[in-house]
């Protein structure tokens, strides 16, 4: 279960914050800064309750892409409370990490994923938000 997973990522972590707002990185360009944004402590706290009403998800799976859009980076005091150092959101799965420890968790129907695109509509150039929404959706 997840309490379990971050118990044991607090013990191998001694950073706390406490800025409860969360960056929101797409990871999409090669060679130039990925666009991102910043959630409000509503959203945050939306994103937090959602990631932690998570499945565990298959060990073996990966979340790295290729080319183009390769998923959502979530960083921030507010994970690192939880002793998280960053989520990566991609293709139905959520992937946790922390001092060199990883957990996996499903995102049934890319929720998750597709919540996390849809906060930045107005936060990043609309052709690009109307691209990765599209391929984000298609894929389920």
């Amino acid at each position: 279960m997840i309490t379990i997973f971050l118990a044991g990522l607090c013990e191998a972590t001694s950073s706390c914050g406490v800025d409860n707002i969360l960056r929101i990185e797409m990871d999409i360009f090669s060679g130039r800064e990925n666009p991102f944004w910043n959630l409000s402590i509503n959203e945050s706290e939306a994103f937090m309750q959602k990631f932690i009403s998570l499945p565990e998800g298959n060990e073996n799976v990966s979340v790295e892409g290729g080319l183009g859009y390769r998923g959502i980076i979530i960083t921030g005091d507010l994970l690192k409370d939880r002793c998280i150092d960053a989520v990566r959101v991609f293709r139905g799965l959520a992937k946790a990490g922390s001092g060199g420890k990883v957990q996996n968790f499903s995102d049934p129907g890319r929720s998750l994923e597709l919540w996390l695109i849809e906060t930045g509509v107005n936060n990043i150039d609309r052709d690009l938000y109307q691209l990765v929404r599209k391929e984000a959706a298609a894929v389920n």
